[in-house]
């Protein structure tokens, strides 16, 4: 895990420089889903080709101090406990790479393992996903103080 943080850490003056999408005081920002970072199937290694989602999120994330962060991983509903433990072990790693860049532990949860229906004709890709979201939260600004 550590050498899957490493790939995927930001200085912050780089997490500065990226653009981060503005605050909606209802939660989510303005127009925008749920940032999606796809993993390897049986994988719970955060991938290279999701650093600039993750970086994406992170930069977000350390711009807006009143966010919360969600980080919730999904499987395939018909999925065993082995595959549920992968995605639960996914969202750590994400949570554990949003701790290491500077976002204290108590703004980030992994919320609870997500099934997806069988019979939906990507299941392949979206079961071996996490969604990260951000809702605004009050108190984070308040105990910023």
């Amino acid at each position: 895990m550590a050498a899957a943080l490493a790939s995927v850490c930001l200085s912050a003056a780089t997490a500065q420089a990226l653009p981060a999408p503005e605050a909606h005081p209802r939660g989510m920002p303005e127009g925008r889903a749920p940032i999606v970072v796809f993993f390897e199937p049986g994988s719970s290694e955060i991938p290279n080709s999701a650093q600039p989602l993750a970086n994406r999120a992170l930069a977000a994330a350390l711009k807006n101090g009143e966010w919360h962060v969600t980080i919730e991983p999904f499987v395939d509903s018909t999925a065993g406990e082995q595959v549920e433990a992968i995605a639960e072990e996914r969202a750590r790693n994400l949570v554990a790479f949003f701790a290491a860049n500077g976002v204290p532990e108590w703004r980030v949860e992994a919320g609870p393992v997500r099934g997806t229906r069988s019979e939906d004709p990507v299941i392949g890709i979206d079961a071996n996903r996490v969604e990260i979201s951000f809702q605004f939260d009050n108190s984070a600004a308040i105990a910023q103080r």
